[in-house]
């Protein structure tokens, strides 16, 4: 298969996977056990997603196999698209500033 079929498989995967939320959503948190991967998974949501997809990238005339291989780049490139913002402390001082040192820190007694 060469270079330029095999990233078109890939980007209609993509875009198979990201035209629904909850395909996205599960192949995003989905993680196949290591001895059996994509290609021998019997999760039941797995199946169903999977036969889906298969449906809506038919014309990249997948085997098995590759099918595997094609969905897991795919998940892969997603992951690395989804961004989890992490969690920033912002305390405001008297002031209304959101300076982070601690003589802006007013510390609260608990109600007697």
């Amino acid at each position: 298969m060469s270079d330029t079929v095999w990233n078109n498989a890939i980007n209609q995967m993509v875009e198979a996977i990201n035209s629904d939320n909850n395909i996205k959503d599960f192949f995003v948190n989905f993680e196949p056990s290591s001895d059996r991967g994509y290609a021998w998974t019997q999760d039941s949501q797995y199946k169903y997603y999977a036969r889906i997809l298969d449906y809506k990238t038919n014309s990249t005339g997948h085997s098995g196999a590759s099918f595997a291989c094609c969905l897991r780049e795919a998940v892969d490139i997603i992951r690395r698209g989804v961004v989890v913002a992490e969690e920033v402390l912002v305390v405001e001082g008297e002031s209304g500033d959101t300076d982070n040192n601690d003589s802006n820190i007013t510390t609260l007694e608990p109600i007697a």
